[in-house]
């Protein structure tokens, strides 16, 4: 344990020992405490104590002994050393893909016996490897490694069934391999020793070791370990690899015997979890896709037209792929007639249009069966002049409609609104004008058709709405509220406010012919969230004047602050506040390990589950042990592309520590310990 793990065990100690104080409010209790502490103290002082008090026990004959030195027992774990069995080693390529060679100590012996390749790896995975065509994402084929006791080979899977993938290769970034070879070979030889285990069980990688293009890993077998003396309960390792069953019947055992001890880690767990529940308050919500759809017919568009003689002006059909409508412009002789129609353009039927056209007759309909006419007729669509045409007198005799000529205008469907979101109005206006025939006509009704060809046939349905449908954004947007549990599609992802590893496959379904896939169609989420009852803000704003005005001196242990504190409706101020946090608190210079913060560039791009490159990298900072020279001068050590975020120190943050522990101790003192007489602190 370093020195700053020990600072930290030592400070929470401190506290939990000033709550059970200030919880008990007996002077028996904090005597209690400060005894438990003093006894830490003396037993894990320096790291040199702790290696030679706890550690060496377990590797030799030396008794081991309880904190308080009531007992001693021997309890030694002894296995055999751990010996090379697998060496990965990496050929980088011009691409960025990297070859690998597999050498593989079989029967564990110490010699290699074996060597297995494979080639062209553009991505590593948790479980297997992707291959893409060299230096690009693309044409990736998918592997898993497969392990029969003799021969390692590549297994090609589905995409679904790898995990944890990130690209390597050029097409991600340039020389990752060479920034990031051991975490590369780590990961790649993770899923090679996860298929070695399969087959067998009985012995666990112990360390890895970077040489070069090189990782080296090194195993014990767990099945010649055995425990020398103590107690009968220690079992043979191997007896839960032969019947792993009986593991949970025995954890079970020891549960209900622990949990019946009041002096045990498990009974404080227990009594702490139920007093949280009491506090706790459990929310469901839920998180639906929705897409909403019409299914339509194609006379809904243009209910508001009307033909010559007042009825709907169908729409009719003429083809797989046509559908036209009647209307009627109404003209009465030597004026101009007119007629506006507005119909409803949906997104399914915008998107097949490719032509429209209108045809009208020089005859009319009215009074007079026929009569020989001559004049104008123009369209307009949403105010936009769309096409029109002129005609002369005497195109057919009077009495022979049949041999009346046709005339036909082709209207831009650029003119129309196009629908978004929902369908769109639009509005055609016709003008028909004319001084009428030597009949003498003194009105009539002249039929105009509007047609419609299309790239496909109708079919009258579209997705009016796709929308998610949130009720947990609240609870998610809440500090208070935890996720508890969730389910995606049925799968259970979250359990216990931990994730499983589990996700949803891919579902696909149709909505008016259009395929749509994808997860997260029906999210069920269960939080748990702390009851409002407590106000903690006047708590809030007394730990933030502390924390900010306090002060350590480490030669004394000493700290100084200045504290508030709400008196009825006033707030009042106490400066020079002071507390003793570690009384005859020294530490050996010896014990420090210098470490410094090291801001690590990204392995690679992530690979998500449709197999996209996750183009939104996350910074990835590391803390590393610092390197003495000579001079007793320390160097971070730093590879190539890595930032230097906090250079080498021996803070133990033991200041930063107790002074936020102290200030929730003070925050807690008003609600829990106060009496009505002021206590000193």
């Amino acid at each position: 344990m370093t020195a700053l793990r020990l600072m930290v065990f030592i400070a929470c100690l401190f506290f939990v020992a000033e709550v059970a104080v200030c919880s008990g409010g007996t002077d028996d209790a904090k005597r209690k405490a400060e005894d438990v502490f003093q006894t830490f103290k003396n037993t894990a002082s320096s790291a040199r104590v702790i290696k030679q008090r706890y550690v060496n026990p377990l590797l030799s004959n030396i008794p081991l002994y309880t904190i308080d030195s009531s007992e001693s027992f021997n309890v030694q774990i002894l296995c055999p050393s751990a010996k090379e069995f697998m060496t990965i080693l990496a050929q980088p390529q011009s691409t960025g893909d990297i070859n690998v060679k597999v050498f593989l100590d079989r029967d564990r012996d110490g010699v290699m016996d074996s060597e297995f390749t494979f080639n062209g790896i553009s991505g590593v995975c948790a479980n297997g490897f992707v291959r893409c065509d060299p230096g690009t994402w693309n044409g990736c084929g998918f592997y898993t490694f497969e392990y029969d006791g003799s021969v390692l080979r590549e297994k090609g899977v589905s995409f679904k069934k790898l995990g944890g993938c990130f690209c390597i290769n050029n097409s991600c970034g340039e020389n990752l391999f060479w920034r990031n070879a051991y975490y590369i070979l780590s990961v790649l030889g993770g899923a090679i020793v996860q298929e070695f285990q399969r087959v067998d069980p009985s012995f666990t990688v112990s360390s890895s070791v970077l040489e070069g293009t090189a990782l080296k890993f090194y195993a014990q077998s767990l099945s010649n370990c055995f425990a020398a003396g103590g107690s009968s309960q220690v079992k043979n390792l191997t007896g839960y690899l032969k019947n792993p069953y009986t593991i949970q019947g025995d954890a079970s055992s020891l549960y209900l015997t622990e949990v019946q001890n009041p002096e045990s880690v498990t009974y404080a767990v227990e009594k702490f979890a139920e007093s949280m529940n009491e506090l706790v308050e459990e929310k469901t919500c839920t998180v639906r896709r929705v897409i909403e759809t019409r299914e339509y017919d194609i006379s809904e568009l243009f209910s508001r037209a009307r033909d010559c003689k007042g009825d709907l002006p169908g729409p009719y059909i003429c083809g797989e792929r046509c559908v036209y409508f009647i209307f009627g412009v109404h003209q009465s002789e030597g004026n101009q007639g007119y007629a506006q129609i507005d119909f409803e353009m949906t997104p399914d039927f915008y998107d097949i249009i490719y032509v429209i056209e209108a045809r009208w007759r020089t005859d009319t309909r009215g009074p007079y069966p026929c009569f020989d006419d001559d004049g104008y007729v123009k369209f307009y669509l949403n105010g936009v002049y769309a096409g029109g045409q002129s005609y002369g007198d005497s195109e057919a005799g009077c009495g022979c409609c049949g041999s009346a000529p046709s005339h036909w205008v082709q209207l831009s469907k650029d003119l129309i609104i196009p629908p978004s979101g929902g369908s769109s109005m639009n509005t055609l206006e016709v003008y028909a004008g004319g001084s009428g025939g030597g009949e003498g006509v003194a009105a009539g009704c002249r039929p105009v058709e509007v047609y419609f060809c299309l790239t496909e046939p109708f079919k009258g349905c579209y997705i009016s709405r796709d929308y998610i449908e949130d009720t947990c954004e609240d609870l998610e947007n809440d500090p208070e509220c935890t996720l508890w549990e969730e389910k995606v599609d049925g799968v259970l992802t979250v359990q216990n406010g931990m994730r499983t590893g589990l996700y949803p496959l891919v579902k696909c379904e149709t909505f008016c012919g259009e395929v749509i896939c994808g997860t997260h169609w029906f999210v069920e989420r269960k939080y748990r969230c702390r009851s409002s009852e407590t106000d903690l803000a006047e708590a809030e704003k007394r730990l933030k004047k502390i924390y900010s005005t306090s002060t350590f001196e480490q030669s004394t242990g000493e700290i100084t602050y200045t504290d508030i504190r709400k008196e009825g409706e006033m707030w009042s101020t106490y400066p020079s506040q002071k507390i003793n946090v570690a009384e005859n608190f020294n530490r050996e210079s010896t014990e420090c390990e210098y470490v410094c913060k090291v801001e690590v560039p990204e392995v690679g791009k992530d690979v998500r589950k449709d197999m996209d490159l996750n183009r939104n990298p996350k910074k990835v900072f590391v803390y590393r042990p610092c390197t003495p020279d000579e001079q007793g001068r320390y160097t971070c050590p730093v590879n190539p592309g890595e930032r230097i975020i906090s250079d080498c120190t021996c803070d133990s943050f033991f200041t930063e520590a107790a002074i936020v522990l102290q200030a929730m101790r003070l925050a807690g003192s008003d609600f829990i310990c106060s009496s009505g007489v002021e206590k000193s602190l």
